[in-house]
């Protein structure tokens, strides 16, 4: 309090207590004299000489003489402003967490780690979206929530959460539930497992939203994407009838390239929509000799020089026909680079190794191996051996060694062969 022991012998204890306290205490002391019962605990605040507050806590004893006769009070008072400020902090901190908890778009909860997921705690945030009461859960009293996962995921979901346990990582999932009213909905969840300082999984804890609406919005979008691949597909499947119909000698190069390209990605490992890019680029890769004259194309004798340098003009015609057209992979930049070489010898830009694209170096070997093996107005088709034989002498020199292997292994290991 700041005064001494003779200072306080001489004060009133209104002089270090408010109003209130003073008629707290004034009631607690009167109940023991009233009843000559101690009272061991009691929280009051005091005054310090400074003027700043302290909590004490305080028990109190009613103080008798030899004749029974009611003479005063003892007591015993111990500083818990520290402990009282440290509350009020804790308090401070739930009535925050509860906030936080109250406006999250889903339900926080702590269950046990059994088959029913048992509920120990859950927020409630739980009934907009299952349309269930936090006290149901709790204890499975009216449903255990495991029940609102949709069969299929049960299983999934516990094995999976078992084996993140194991590794003690954090579990992140999306999976439908039933809600009361049967309605489906999607649910992403990320958990974790709580453990004990000697190791033992105590509980988990995490935290469930609903992403219904974005499921839809993804569904809907996948669906527009598929129709426009299959409008593109119709397009570019359309400009390559256009090609081929003035090339009437290379009539279907262009598929059974796209065909070997895809399957040369596939094996590769390329994902779905990068593999899909492919064939359509290969689809069209011979889309700039609409601009050269047919009797070029279609010339049974070799061809002089300027008919040559005009061929070479085809992979750039091509780009300036598709640059403006979006598609949803680099079409035009893979038609521009079909004929670049990997030591830099290709045209028309003379790009090497990894300044070609991908897409375009797995082309160019397909390219390359349609056209030894088929048939062509100036010579007769050379075979498949002699088609793989050119891409294996030149693999790592003009070909992408990765693609002339995966091209290999299609025909050798796999008895790819165009169809």
């Amino acid at each position: 309090l700041g005064y001494s022991a003779d200072e306080l012998m001489d004060k009133n204890n209104r002089e270090y207590v408010d109003d209130e306290n003073a008629k707290k205490i004034f009631k607690v002391y009167n109940e023991v004299y009233r009843t000559g019962i101690p009272i061991k605990v009691f929280d009051w605040e005091l005054i310090r000489k400074d003027g700043s507050k302290c909590f004490v806590e305080t028990g109190v004893s009613l103080l008798m003489d030899s004749n029974n006769v009611k003479t005063g009070f003892s007591g015993i008072a111990r500083d818990v402003t520290e402990r009282k400020r440290a509350e009020e902090a804790l308090k401070d901190r739930e009535r925050t967490l509860a906030t936080l908890i109250g406006n999250l778009p889903g339900f926080v909860y702590r269950c046990a780690n059994d088959r029913d997921w048992t509920m120990e705690f859950i927020s409630n945030g739980c009934l907009d979206i299952t349309g269930y009461r936090p006290d149901e859960f709790i204890g499975n009293k009216t449903v255990c929530y495991n029940e609102i996962v949709q069969p299929d995921f049960r299983e999934p979901l516990w094995a999976k959460w078992q084996d993140l346990l194991e590794r003690k990582a954090t579990f992140e999932d999306e999976y439908p539930i039933i809600t009361r009213d049967g309605e489906t909905r999607w649910v992403w969840e990320r958990g974790t497992g709580i453990y004990s300082a000697d190791g033992q999984l105590l509980f988990l804890e995490g935290f469930i939203t609903d992403i219904t609406k974005r499921k839809k919005s993804d569904t809907e979008l996948d669906n527009s994407f598929k129709r426009l691949r299959v409008a593109l597909g119709g397009t570019i499947q359309a400009l390559a009838v256009a090609v081929e119909t003035r090339d009437p000698y290379t009539a279907g190069h262009q598929k059974k390239v796209a065909d070997l390209s895809r399957a040369i990605a596939v094996e590769m490992g390329l994902d779905a929509n990068r593999t899909d890019g492919i064939r359509m680029s290969g689809v069209i890769h011979d889309l700039g000799k609409m601009g050269i004259p047919a009797e070029i194309l279609s010339k049974p004798s070799k061809l002089t020089d300027i008919e040559y340098r005009l061929i070479k003009t085809h992979p750039q015609a091509g780009y300036d026909i598709l640059k403006d057209v979006e598609f949803p992979w680099p079409i035009a930049q893979i038609v521009i680079q079909h004929h670049e070489r990997y030591n830099g010898s290709g045209y028309p830009d003379g790009l090497k190794g990894d300044e070609i694209l991908l897409e375009a170096r797995i082309i160019g070997v397909a390219d390359v191996v349609e056209a030894i093996a088929s048939y062509r107005p100036y010579r007769p088709g050379l075979g498949l051996e002699k088609a793989l034989g050119e891409i294996t002498q030149n693999r790592g020199i003009l070909y992408d060694p990765a693609v002339v292997d995966a091209c290999l292994r299609l025909f050798i290991e796999k008895g790819y062969r165009f169809q």
